[in-house]
């Protein structure tokens, strides 16, 4: 896991039968957290993007939405309806998406990429320290 819990203004917990999805939001630098693990369905993207919205609307200078994906076990195919949606947040600059470790699932969420469009693919939690600046 991230080690941004520590920064976030506000956390929770979002549970769904299978998954669970922990929700960090950062007020310096204005940074919307999840970290997702075991089945992700519709259910549960709906309930991440409904803490999302206003906390994009609480911060008109922009924000980056950033999903750590790397504990997923299943996800369920409908959920690219929801990815779109993520783009639609408000005052959202970027949805930046943690890569999984191995290779051939790295090469799997650049091809998945194309179909969630995330803005930028990280490899590591250091990247995240370099865009940053902090872990």
């Amino acid at each position: 896991m991230l080690n941004l819990t520590a920064l976030a203004t506000a956390t929770q917990t979002i549970e769904r039968p299978g998954g669970v999805a922990r929700l960090s939001m950062l007020e310096v630098p204005p940074l919307f957290v999840v970290e997702a693990s075991g089945q992700i369905g519709p259910a549960m993207m709906r309930a991440i993007l409904a803490v999302a919205e206003p906390y994009g609307r609480n911060h008109p200078a922009g924000w980056d939405y950033l999903v750590d994906p790397r504990r997923v076990t299943l996800a369920h195919p409908l959920n690219l309806f929801w990815f779109y949606k993520i783009h639609r947040l408000p005052h959202l600059r970027r949805y930046i998406a943690l890569t999984p470790t191995t290779r051939i699932l790295r090469f799997l969420a650049h091809v998945a990429a194309r179909l969630t469009g995330p803005d930028m693919l990280l490899a590591t939690p250091e990247d995240l320290t370099r865009l940053y600046g902090r872990s």
